[in-house]
């Protein structure tokens, strides 16, 4: 599918082709949260550092343009399901590339540490005051369902913080 919508992005210019990069990238989403959890051939919990890596290299290669920047700060060797890991890569790439897509030229930072032995916060943040465009409706049930709580809003530099609890 990934494949597929990639080459019919070629066919498209402007708002098509950056809604297509946005499918693509949550294709890609899919795809590793589906790799991570069944890399030694069972389901077992992925380790968000690998995942977001693996997703903020994504959305460097299909959503960020040339005058942007992408760059992740993952110091926790937490893991997540893969039930939640999904919603978390979806909540990241719907935070970034709103911000990407209204603002040329800026530079985004996604920073995740341990708070404590079961809690990690996600913070993300551009390099300068932007204008925030709200959520889309299907965000709500993102946080929810990664069972995160936003501790800061969107305003200024910061495009949101939430806290998320984990098993391991």
């Amino acid at each position: 599918v990934q494949s597929y919508i990639g080459l019919t992005k070629r066919d498209y210019r402007g708002e098509a082709r950056l809604a297509l990069s946005d499918a693509e990238c949550r294709v890609h989403v899919l795809s590793a949260a589906y790799r991570f959890t069944l890399a030694d051939g069972e389901m077992q919990p992925v380790r968000i550092e690998l995942f977001l890596d693996d997703v903020v290299t994504m959305i460097s290669n299909l959503i960020r343009r040339r005058d942007q920047h992408v760059a992740s700060q993952i110091e926790t060797q937490a893991q997540l399901a893969v039930d939640r890991i999904i919603p978390l890569g979806f909540l990241i790439v719907d935070v970034v590339s709103r911000a990407l897509r209204d603002t040329p030229g800026v530079a985004v930072t996604i920073g995740v540490h341990d708070v404590d032995a079961s809690t990690i916060e996600i913070a993300l943040s551009v390099d300068r005051d932007i204008a925030h465009t709200a959520p889309p409706k299907i965000f709500a049930g993102l946080v929810a369902q990664i069972e995160a709580t936003q501790t800061v809003e969107p305003h200024g530099r910061s495009l949101g913080v939430w806290r998320v609890r984990h098993t391991g």
